[in-house]
């Protein structure tokens, strides 16, 4: 059996972050349901969610909780999670380190200077989680640029595994570290809907055409998300037509709130025919059944890894409307949606286009949407056997 430690920042029932913990749990998840499975999880992380001041009360502190048959969890106190801890833990004998960031310092810098010190025969695997996104690597640049420097001082780039989720990704390690670099892409995994069946529950009820346009932003309330430049849309709406803008998604941490402020002080110059709301912070569980409600999910990103609650819109029979910074592309050819470059006359031009449309045409677009997840979900199990061979080889 193949012993994987996994670091990541965040994890269950931990929810603010939303994309490192969805794809880690969705990892174990589905191996664990795929019995030729030979890989034991342990995963390390934070003992509380994003801007809380207080550890989780439904697990056990500093200990090991058993999460699923093959998977255990250890939550911690970052300020108390030094080099001789993550040094004792490194060297328990795992045949796999799996990091969730290129740029935590201590869920992934510290535990890859440890691995290489030790100078032990460790598979280290290393998902930078979008981080190397151009706009990513714009916050915070000059620290980012002296550790991606010091990787390149001592070839470390060229000695780990990087998973990647898709082509852009991939590309991104490459023109950093190198075109030598090991670099496994697999996309993410998703969880399974309804027992396993993608459509049944997806609802296709038609818009009447009289009714209000109802389109969702459901996404942490943070820069890379670009609420801003989604509000700056709707300022530049030309149409009495009424709308309804529902805003979702945490500010828990100082430079989130500056943000939600900033966002809200944009809103007040949108024209009154478009009704903007700031709704707050849902449950993961309430995700798919909140954005069910809308006819349209609006995410105009600077960049995802994967975006799961993109594919949570899809699930729910909703198109979408993004940026081209995703892994979801073409997605006007295939009927589901679209992604554009992020000018806000091709965001405007797009929603004129639909509140003149005929109504049916959203209702077409969510028939689409149901040939796209069944064709998705079909190819699950081969991208969990390519989770296997990336982590036990």
């Amino acid at each position: 059996m193949t012993k994987v430690l996994v670091l990541v920042k965040y994890f269950k029932p931990a929810y603010r972050t939303g994309g490192p913990a969805k794809a880690v749990n969705t990892i174990v998840s589905k191996l664990n349901r795929n019995s030729s499975t030979d890989i034991q999880f342990s995963i390390l992380t934070k003992d509380r969610d994003s801007g809380d001041k207080k550890p989780f009360s439904s697990v056990e502190i500093d200990a090991w909780n058993m999460y699923l048959n093959n998977t255990q969890v250890k939550y911690v106190d970052e300020s108390k999670l030094t080099i001789r801890r993550l040094w004792k833990e490194y060297l328990k004998g795992y045949e796999c380190l799996y990091l969730n960031s290129l740029f935590s310092f201590k869920f992934s810098i510290l535990p890859l200077m440890i691995a290489f010190v030790a100078k032990k025969d460790t598979l280290i695997v290393l998902a930078p989680r979008g981080e190397l996104a151009a706009d990513a690597l714009k916050m915070g640049w000059l620290k980012k640029k002296m550790y991606l420097t010091f990787l390149r001082i001592f070839s470390l780039p060229q000695k780990i595994r990087w998973h990647t989720t898709n082509p852009f990704e991939s590309e991104m390690v490459r023109e950093k570290f190198g075109r030598n670099c090991i670099v496994s892409e697999i996309p993410d995994l998703v969880n399974p809907r309804n027992n396993g069946n993608p459509i049944t529950q997806i609802s296709t009820t038609n818009r009447d055409e009289h009714q209000k346009l109802r389109v969702v932003f459901l996404s942490r309330i943070c820069k890379m998300k670009n609420l801003d430049f989604a509000l700056r849309v709707f300022q530049r709406l030309n149409t009495s037509k009424p709308v309804i803008f529902d805003i979702y998604g945490p500010a828990s941490i100082p430079s989130e709130l500056k943000y939600l402020s900033y966002c809200k002080e944009i809103a007040v110059g949108i024209p009154k025919n478009v009704e903007v709301s700031f709704k707050g912070s849902i449950l993961p569980e309430e995700v798919e059944a909140t954005i069910a409600g809308y006819d349209l999910f609006f995410l105009p990103t600077l960049g995802e890894n994967f975006g799961h609650v993109i594919f949570e819109a899809l699930s729910a029979g909703v198109p979408v409307l993004l940026s081209d910074r995703t892994l979801w592309r073409n997605l006007e050819l295939q009927s589901i949606g679209w992604d554009l470059p992020l000018v806000e006359s091709n965001f405007v031009n797009v929603l004129n286009k639909i509140l003149i449309s005929d109504s049916s045409d959203l209702y077409m677009m969510k028939v689409k949407i149901r040939d796209f997840l069944v064709d998705y979900y079909d190819k699950q199990d081969l991208f969990a056997k390519s989770y296997e061979n990336m982590l036990a080889s």
